[in-house]
């Protein structure tokens, strides 16, 4: 049987891992599995600067800005995961949100976009202890409190630096031009309805099972089997994201109401 060279990688890298990592916690307990971790990311970074990889998200990009209408003002996208500022990256645009390299758990999300300005006049308080949550993963992130919702800065090394952009880019922030983004992973109805009734141009919710009755949902129909949400930031095999070869975010930006990759 031929297998193809995305396969036969996957097979090696997932052994390699699972070997470096059992072997290195055994011998170092948790330095060893970071070391692991590590060289998983090392690996991930080489297959991502592959020459045929680079030129697939290359095309990739030069395809979704040429859809995307440049006389547009600049959104400010209110996400509760990394991809609003990466949608903005692939764009070349400006970020005009806070909300970037950064995640806020759904609940959390709710009261936070419900009651933006609100949270927004508040200041971000870290500490040791919350910090300290963010140990617990293969790395170490800074985390904060805003008021009573909690903000994980896992793209920043230092407390410093999380609060310095959160703070320059909250400045930014055009609430006449608001775009809203998130999923419906842990969320109740009544959540989901508060959700529709912020103040907004476009509210989209990711959903893994089609959901008629709510008229901002997607359907991401990669997960329909496992009947919840994945990680849709991560990247694929190919160089591409599974939010970037599902949603069209360069048309529902502009209004459009067919923003599906499917079609």
């Amino acid at each position: 049987m031929f297998f193809g060279k995305n396969i036969v990688f996957s097979i090696c890298f997932d052994i390699m891992v699972y070997v470096l990592s059992c072997v290195h916690f055994v011998e170092t307990g948790r330095r060893g599995l970071i070391m692991a971790f590590a060289w998983k990311e090392w690996m991930k970074k080489a297959w991502f600067a592959l020459p045929r990889i680079k030129e697939r998200h290359n095309l990739y990009i030069s395809n979704i800005r040429s859809q995307y209408n440049y006389n547009n003002d600049v959104p400010s996208i209110i996400c509760s995961s990394c991809i609003g500022g990466l949608i903005s990256h692939n764009l070349g645009l400006q970020f005009c949100s806070p909300t970037v390299n950064l995640w806020i758990d759904n609940q959390d999300f709710v009261r936070f976009a419900c009651n933006l300005e609100e949270y927004l006049q508040k200041e971000l308080v870290f500490n040791e202890d919350i910090e300290n949550l963010g140990q617990s993963k293969k790395e170490e992130f800074p985390i904060a409190k805003l008021g009573d919702i909690t903000v994980y800065f896992n793209h920043y090394h230092t407390a410093e630096e999380a609060a310095a952009k959160w703070n320059e880019r909250k400045q930014r922030i055009r609430y006449d031009n608001l775009f809203l983004i998130t999923d419906d992973n842990r969320l109740t109805d009544e959540e989901i309805n508060r959700l529709q009734s912020v103040p907004c141009k476009r509210f989209i919710l990711f959903t893994a099972r089609p959901r008629p009755e709510i008229d901002n949902s997607f359907w991401m129909k990669r997960y329909s089997k496992i009947g919840y949400l994945g990680n849709y930031n991560n990247r694929d095999r190919d160089g591409l994201r599974e939010f970037e070869k599902s949603f069209n975010y360069a048309r529902w930006l502009n209004g459009e109401n067919d923003f599906s990759m499917d079609n």
